[in-house]
């Protein structure tokens, strides 16, 4: 399934949203291994002490018709708003994972609404993700799984003048596991290659082991439920 790409604002009668429709999602995912590679990134740009904490739960039907048909539904919330997404399939290209992907952007109100009510979700948001009802046919949405993230993002000048936005997580699990990483998200595939080669030097020069991540969080946390 292809999506149109485009980003605007839409109102409705649970207020407005910001709906952004992506062909693809173009995201290179590294894993930083340990503790001591994390902070040692976090003190190369001296950016411990900005951050933003995320709390992410994903949802679907008792007999995960969602998962079966590839896709996964988010309900992220940072700050005062929030962040509802649907993932499709995910392909390689390189070192990049791609994907399909649809997302509108809520209100801290509507995130309390679908938090205490996630069998109503689709009722609260715009006819973009209307498609869902294919597979869903009426059943009810559960919690499938949760985990919290802490995300920097930092603005990094590659060396041919390319500049990235990395987006450094660490990443807890519902059963305590803590993972770190590295994520940069990219708007063509043809900047694959120079965003892989302005990371390696990077990671370089902190002897920080180049490693890509082969498994999303939602994969990981999936896999630590016992849902997989």
């Amino acid at each position: 399934m292809k999506l149109p790409k485009n980003i605007w604002l839409k109102n409705n009668k649970y207020g407005t949203e910001r709906v952004d429709i992506k062909k693809e999602e173009i995201e290179i995912k590294l894993n930083l291994i340990s503790k001591e590679n994390y902070e040692r990134l976090l003190l190369n740009f001296e950016c411990e002490k900005n951050f933003i904490t995320q709390s992410n739960i994903f949802y679907d039907t008792a007999d995960k018709i969602l998962l079966a048909n590839k896709w996964a539904l988010r309900l992220r919330s940072e700050d005062s708003k929030g962040f509802i997404t649907a993932k499709g399939v995910t392909s390689k290209s390189g070192a990049a994972s791609v994907r399909d992907e649809i997302e509108i952007e809520i209100d801290s109100e509507k995130v309390d609404r679908i938090t205490a009510s996630p069998d109503k979700l689709l009722e609260h948001v715009s006819k973009e993700f209307d498609f869902l009802n294919e597979f869903i046919q009426g059943a009810p949405l559960v919690k499938l799984v949760e985990f919290k993230n802490i995300r920097r993002k930092i603005e990094y000048t590659g060396p041919s003048g390319e500049l990235y936005v990395l987006e450094i997580d660490r990443t807890e699990f519902q059963n305590g596991r803590v993972d770190y990483e590295l994520e940069i998200e990219l708007e063509d595939k043809n900047k694959i290659p120079a965003a892989e080669n302005a990371v390696e030097r990077l990671f370089d020069s902190l002897s920080i082991p180049y490693q890509v991540e082969s498994k999303s969080k939602f994969a990981r946390a999936l896999k630590i439920a016992g849902e997989m």
